[in-house]
């Protein structure tokens, strides 16, 4: 079974304890850890705010978006459709890898692209690819957006859970074992 750590913390809280203290934490109780998964997110991959969002010349659907990260700026083709100003996203200029693909710079319908803004799935945090991911307010540009997620995107996969007990075979259930090996309450 996989617990992603994003939602047990809404069940109970477990401090700034790392995903591998946590595990630890779920072995003394007698829950077998099988593996803790972490999301790669390439360290080249930082936080960009952007500035201006404009039409696409040559495409209906596509927009140009001007980002900053400290003080270099540029200029991005982008589909997705929740690109404002103001926001922090992920930026990843040529070099960076994802998803196992070195980013190289590309021309899309004759405008220069300098880079890509990330959603969720591209950063390999969830599978949520409806558009780019918005990353908090305070998050200050240049700075990793691994550093931003934190634990974001981390499951801890559990091992045989033994037929005696079905408490552990569902959230709630597990939040549950860990608040008591806490000796915290449940939300």
């Amino acid at each position: 079974m996989r617990v992603p750590l994003e939602w047990l913390r809404e069940y109970v809280d477990y401090g700034r304890r790392s995903p591998e203290e946590v595990a630890e934490l779920f072995s003394s109780s007698g829950t077998e850890v099988e593996q803790v998964m972490r999301p790669v997110v390439d360290p080249d991959v930082v936080v960009s705010e952007i500035l201006e969002v404009r039409p696409h010349p040559n495409a209906d659907r596509l927009q140009l978006v001007r980002v900053a990260v400290g003080r270099r700026r540029y200029e991005v083709v982008c589909g997705a459709p929740n690109v404002a100003v103001g926001q922090k996203v992920p930026f990843a200029a040529p070099g960076a890898t994802i998803q196992g693909q070195i980013l190289q710079a590309a021309t899309i319908r004759g405008v220069k692209s300098d880079g890509m803004l990330l959603s969720a799935r591209e950063l390999g945090i969830s599978d949520d690819h409806g558009g780019i991911l918005v990353l908090p307010a305070d998050a200050v540009t240049g700075q990793s957006v691994d550093e931003v997620l934190g634990h974001q995107g981390t499951v801890i996969e559990l091992a045989r859970i033994a037929p005696n007990r079905p408490d552990k075979f569902g959230l709630i259930g597990l939040a549950r074992e860990l608040a008591a090996t806490l000796s915290v309450r449940t939300d």
